[in-house]
């Protein structure tokens, strides 16, 4: 009769994060989406007068630049904040 013997547990493997990396780009993702969104909606309402603002300065094309720039990357971060909230 063949010895039994126990089989060896697999050891979680230190790459088994994909999934949440995973879930934090795509939620970066989304919020870039979103905050460029917000610059173009805020960039074409014309209470505002954003347009305005940007048409006046010296070299429009880096103000606008600017703009989208920084609302992309706020709702970048704000995105990623979203899945580290979550978490708690």
């Amino acid at each position: 009769m063949p010895k039994v013997t126990t089989v060896r547990t697999m050891k979680p493997s230190a790459l088994r994060k994909p999934p949440v990396l995973l879930e934090i780009a795509s939620n970066m993702a989304m919020g870039v989406a979103m905050g460029l969104a917000f610059a173009l909606v805020l960039t074409h309402i014309t209470a505002l007068a954003i347009a305005t603002l940007i048409d006046q300065s010296p070299d429009p094309d880096t103000t606008m630049m600017a703009i989208v720039c920084a609302f992309g990357s706020v709702g970048g971060l704000l995105g990623s904040c979203v899945r580290v909230r979550g978490e708690e």
